[in-house]
């Protein structure tokens, strides 16, 4: 009665929310004022408004109410308790996570999982999620994270390009063009990385476009722009379906410590991590086995 009351600023319009009559709202707001030993309304000639007293009640009763609500909803709402947000780049989302999420659903039929893509390599766990799946050397601060894997990367590009240059050995590359992912952000390596580790020339190599996006870059390949320098975790149904190819043996593995990790939220007294997002973050471990 006295948060519809408080609300309204009026006996009258609070009866007729609450179903009853005014006598009896005013009745009771004044029983409340006696037991309390303040005034909790000042009284006009047809109006009505909080006294200070009043309005420091109203506060802690319009917060006390929101909290039950909330209950309520929660209670009523089994599902959105069991509703996981996974954040991870798009090229993770797309072709690393995507393919598998069949299994999770039927591994893990109550569990609502939520994909968000973030290219936000440098933050931790990104806002709103419980769990991101980015790349990078660890050195994220106040998380907790979990190395999940990490591969090789290797050169690759369309069947049509790799036949009509014949190509068979590392030192052809100066005979196609070379497509190359703008590190500026994702710090991955790139064509001139590659080569000094296979400690080959770079003379007569060159990059003739450039994608920030690596599915943009395998799909440039496969259409036969250029060469592309490829990782194994994203390549598998490319190279399976003969959409890509490697026609070169040099592979350069992803030196540790960099490579894909889970971040979550670190657990604490104060953080009870829901057992939904452990759950999922163990199915993402499973599969990257």
């Amino acid at each position: 009665m006295f948060e519809a009351s408080a609300r309204n600023l009026s006996f009258t319009k609070a009866a007729l929310e609450l179903n009853l009559s005014q006598a009896a709202i005013s009745k009771q707001m004044a029983n409340l004022e006696q037991r309390l030993g303040h005034l909790l309304f000042i009284r006009q000639h047809r109006s009505l408004r909080l006294s200070p007293e009043g309005k420091t009640l109203y506060q802690a009763v319009t917060s006390g109410l929101g909290q039950i609500a909330d209950a309520v909803e929660e209670i009523n709402s089994p599902s959105a308790s069991k509703s996981v947000t996974v954040a991870a780049t798009t090229a993770f989302a797309q072709m690393w996570l995507l393919p598998k999420l069949g299994r999770f659903i039927q591994q893990h039929p109550s569990i609502d999982l939520r994909i968000l893509t973030s290219e936000n390599h440098l933050g931790a766990v990104d806002e709103g999620t419980d769990i991101s799946i980015k790349y990078g050397d660890n050195t994220w601060a106040k998380t907790e994270a979990t190395f999940l894997l990490s591969g090789e990367i290797y050169p690759v590009c369309s069947p049509a390009m790799a036949q009509q240059h014949q190509l068979t050995q590392l030192s052809q590359l100066s005979q196609v063009p070379l497509i190359d992912l703008d590190d500026n952000q994702w710090r991955w390596i790139n064509w001139q990385d590659w080569l000094i580790d296979q400690h080959s020339p770079l003379k007569d190599i060159r990059t003739s476009i450039e994608f920030n996006n690596i599915p943009m870059l395998y799909s440039a390949a496969e259409a036969g722009q250029g060469m592309a320098l490829g990782w194994s975790e994203f390549l598998q149904d490319l190279l399976a379906t003969k959409r890509l190819v490697a026609p070169f043996s040099e592979r350069l593995q992803i030196p540790k410590p960099w490579g894909y990790y889970i971040l979550t939220e670190p657990k604490d007294h104060s953080n009870h991590r829901s057992e939904h997002i452990d759950q999922v973050k163990q199915w993402i471990l499973k599969e990257a086995q």
